[in-house]
């Protein structure tokens, strides 16, 4: 390679000068002489043609704030012969100012003289830059501390390590920084989301997807704590995941305020429930006492007779008696539905029939004077979807709030009507007085309308509100409609009141609307009576039957024994089960109750059916939490009977047990 000589690096040297943002000047004090590249021109903006013959000149265009520290860096660099370096401002007339970078090299030459070298480099975007990076850096920080007075920040890997978390987090999980960096993410696991949660968590994170939701941890000290998180998967330069990270908000005390709420709730409507079957008791106590009368007078009646030997109307006197007890039955079922604290059991039904029941279940709430009537036809096709106690609940409230009325108009002797009302209607778009949601749709509309001191206008708006009430102290919760709402809303209802019927002395018309429903297909209870007048007589079987009251285990015995059957009782479950293990096959049913002390029915079910699969067994209850007649089935019985029996429904059901 050859050597490069002295005038190619001179044109190498007047390139780059020409090509690069620089540019260079040399001064001879001694002589006077200024060399300068072509590119200082441009830098300072001299004027075009313009060529300046000495330092001050080439100068010239540098604002006069900043020409001082031009002359004192050149004096200094020829007193000291030291280096100085120097930003300076220049203008023109046509231009905005911009910032130059230029040093100053003092040199001394082999002849005695001297000069003066520097470059001069435009800085402006630089300065622009540097100041925009400065400033962003500065929001930045300001975004930060205030992200982390507010946030609960933590940075994890694809694993689960921890490699940063902020002093929010440490404050909320109780540990330091040290103990949480480099560790599994599991040190906060609380335990309380299941294994679903979690394998759904990570497939959202590793799609590249940010996560929304909802998180529980558990601290250092072992207490819960709530976090509303954002996860955001971070990308590296190839667009791979190198870091998630987690920005979340403290929602402990929200979340628990809520769960405390929904607690209350639940126990406010519990209470408004037990509250009601409070006031329903003296009158049902009026009903019991009538029946009671009716079945101990007949039955000394009965025992009068025999002793006299007149036997021509104990058949009649049996009649009252067993008349009397299905009343009871019917009484004792109503309100055992109604005050249950069970799980809701939400079936379609035809609210006309529940009507037509509970009605009679209501009048001991209402005064004598006040006439209640039940406007709706029961051979009407309307089905809604509810929980049957929980809609009673809803007519009862509404009318105990209509009674009210009534009274509050004309005090206790007030005469006056309330109507309950069942119909299908369509509505053009109308507005829900309690969400105020417009609807337009076929619905259910079960209505209850009184002729009692009607509703202020201005109250139209609350009165299904909590604890809003327009009764005396002490008359009333305030709950009452507030119940109304909430079931209602529950089941996609809405509610109306007829403003035409709410006003003062002119009445209340509030109407519940439902969802129409199909009507359900094999709808349980059959007909099972009707059976009877048809069925053929069977031979004898040999019928176990199993329940812990003696007195309902040879009642049924005997009716079996009524029959031409034969019975093997058993009061005691265990006893039972060894029976069944000895020796199942030689019966052909089983009749046992369902809540036993020892072993529930269900248990027995479970020991007959892996003796023999075939066996007839029927399931029988007052009060059952485990077995019903919308799952008996799935559990493996053939039938379920309610508790009190009825003999006539029994006698009806043996042939198809027997087949």
């Amino acid at each position: 390679m050859s050597e490069i000589t002295l005038p190619d690096l001179c044109d190498i040297y007047a390139h780059i000068c020409n090509v690069t943002p620089v540019g260079g000047w040399e001064y001879f004090p001694a002589s006077k002489r200024l060399h300068l590249t072509p590119q200082i021109g441009i830098i300072l903006r001299y004027d075009l043609g313009f060529e300046p013959n000495d330092l001050y000149g080439m100068f010239h265009t540098v604002v006069d704030e900043d020409s001082e520290t031009i002359w004192t860096a050149i004096t200094l660099a020829l007193k000291d012969s030291k280096p100085w370096a120097l930003e300076l401002r220049i203008t023109n007339d046509d231009e905005p100012a911009k910032t130059i970078y230029s040093d100053v090299v003092f040199i001394p030459l082999t002849d005695g003289e001297v000069k003066l070298v520097g470059c001069i480099e435009d800085v402006s975007e630089k300065k622009r830059h540097l100041t925009d990076l400065k400033t962003a850096y500065a929001e930045l920080n300001y975004g930060k501390s205030a992200l982390n007075h507010h946030a609960i920040v933590s940075m994890f890997d694809e694993y689960g390590r921890v490699f940063y978390v902020n002093k929010k987090f440490c404050e909320i999980s109780g540990y330091a920084f040290s103990e949480l960096v480099g560790v599994d993410y599991k040190i906060v696991n609380s335990g309380f989301h299941s294994e679903e949660f979690w394998l759904e968590f990570w497939r959202i994170l590793t799609t590249k997807s940010v996560w929304y939701g909802e998180i529980s941890n558990r601290n250092q000290a072992g207490d819960l704590y709530w976090l509303q998180l954002t996860v955001v998967p971070h990308l590296n330069e190839d667009g791979f995941v190198d870091r998630y990270i987690s920005i979340g908000t403290d929602i402990t005390e929200r979340k628990f305020a809520f769960q405390e709420k929904s607690r209350l709730q639940r126990a406010l409507y519990q209470s408004q429930k037990m509250e009601a079957i409070g006031r329903l008791v003296s009158g049902i106590a009026h009903d019991f006492n009538n029946i009671l009368t009716s079945s101990i007078g007949y039955a000394e009646l009965i025992e009068i007779s025999l002793a006299q030997n007149k036997v021509d109307k104990i058949e009649r006197y049996l009649g009252f008696i067993k008349s009397a007890g299905e009343r009871g039955q019917a009484l004792a079922g109503r309100m055992l539905n109604f005050g249950r604290k069970s799980d809701l059991c939400v079936r379609v039904f035809n609210p006309v029939e529940v009507l037509h029941k509970y009605v009679d279940f209501l009048r001991p709430l209402i005064p004598a004077t006040i006439d209640v009537r039940l406007q709706c036809d029961v051979s009407e096709g309307l089905y809604i979807r509810f929980d049957e106690g929980e809609f009673q609940q809803v007519i009862m409230n509404l009318v105990v709030n209509a009674r009210d009325a009534v009274v509050e108009c004309g005090g206790d002797g007030a005469k006056g009507v309330i109507s309950i009302a069942c119909q299908k209607r369509y509505f053009d778009p109308v507005e829900c007085v309690a969400c105020h949601e417009s609807i337009g749709e076929d619905f259910v509309v079960v209505s209850v309308s009184d002729t009692g001191a009607g509703v202020e206008r201005e109250h139209l708006s609350k009165i299904f509100d909590p604890f809003f009430t327009t009764k005396a102290q002490g008359k009333g919760s305030g709950l009452g409609l507030a119940l109304v709402n909430n079931a209602a809303h529950s089941y996609g209802g809405h509610l109306l009141v007829d403003e035409s019927a709410s006003e003062v002395s002119v009445g209340t018309c509030m109407s519940v609307l439902l969802p129409l429903q199909e009507a359900p297909v094999g709808e349980f209870p059959e007909d099972l009576i009707s059976k009877v007048e048809n069925h053929l007589p069977i031979e004898s079987k040999l019928i176990m039957v199993v329940d812990d009251d003696e007195s309902v285990a040879e009642f049924l015995c005997e009716f079996f024994h009524h029959l031409g059957h034969k019975t093997k009782q058993f009061s005691n479950s265990g006893n039972a089960i060894i029976e069944v293990n000895r020796c199942i096959h030689l019966y052909d049913m089983v009749f046992t109750d369902i809540s036993m002390p020892e072993h529930t029915g269900v248990d027995l079910l479970n020991v007959i059916r892996a003796q023999d699969a075939n066996i007839s067994v029927v399931g029988m209850s007052a009060t059952s939490d485990i077995v019903s007649e919308q799952n008996y089935a799935d559990l493996g019985f053939n039938m379920f009977i309610n508790k009190p029996l009825d003999v006539r429904c029994i006698e009806g059901l043996l042939p198809s047990l027997v087949s």
